[in-house]
C-alpha cells in the first residue's frame, strides 16, 4: 500500500506539474498575445498615417496628373504657335531672299544696259560730229545756193536738201 500511495504521490505531483506547465504556457501565450496587441495598435496607427499620406500623395499625384493634361495642352497650343510663327519666318526668308535676288538680277541688268549705252553713245559720238558737220555743210550751202537761185531765176529742188538737214538736227538732238 505504500507502493500504491508513493504512485498516488508521484502521479499527483506530475498532475499538478503538468498544470502548472500548462498554465506557464497559458500565460506565455497570454504575454505573448499582449505584446502582439500592444505591437498591433502600433502598426495599426503606423499604417492609418500611412493610408493618410498615400491618399494625401494619390491626390498630389491625381492633381499633377490633371496640371500636366493642362501644361500638354499650353505646350501644344504653344508648339503650334512656334511653328507657325516660324512657317511664316522661313516663308518672309524665302520672300526676302527672292528679293535680294531680284534685285541683284535688276542691278546686273541696269549695269549692263548702261555699258551698252556707254558703247553705243561712244560708236554715236563720230557720226554726231560727222552730221554737225553735214548740217554745217547744208546751212553754209543751201543759203548760198538759195541766194544763186533766185539771182538766176530758177527754182532748185532744195526741199529734200532741207528734208535731209532737219532730220539730221532731230536725230543728234
Amino acid at each position: 500500500m505504500n507502493t500504491h500511495r508513493a504512485v498516488a504521490r508521484f502521479l499527483a505531483k506530475e498532475k499538478n506539474k503538468t498544470e502548472l506547465a500548462s498554465e506557464r504556457v497559458e500565460l506565455g501565450l497570454v504575454d505573448d498575445l499582449n505584446k502582439a496587441l500592444e505591437n498591433s495598435d502600433a502598426l495599426i496607427n503606423d499604417i492609418k498615417v500611412d493610408n493618410k499620406r498615400i491618399l494625401d500623395m494619390q491626390k498630389l499625384v491625381n492633381k499633377d496628373l490633371k496640371e500636366r493634361q493642362k501644361l500638354l495642352a499650353n505646350r501644344g497650343k504653344a508648339e503650334d504657335k512656334f511653328f507657325d510663327a516660324e512657317d511664316k519666318f522661313l516663308a518672309a526668308k524665302r520672300q526676302l531672299e527672292d528679293a535680294k535676288k531680284s534685285l541683284t538680277s535688276n542691278e546686273d541688268s541696269i549695269e549692263s544696259s548702261e555699258a551698252e549705252v556707254a558703247k553705243a553713245e561712244k560708236s554715236k559720238a563720230p557720226k554726231v560730229k560727222k552730221a554737225q558737220n553735214l548740217l554745217g555743210v547744208f546751212d553754209k550751202n543751201l543759203a548760198k545756193a538759195e541766194a544763186a537761185a533766185k539771182d538766176l531765176g530758177i527754182k532748185l529742188p532744195i526741199a529734200k536738201y532741207k528734208k535731209a538737214q532737219d532730220n539730221l538736227r532731230k536725230s543728234i538732238s
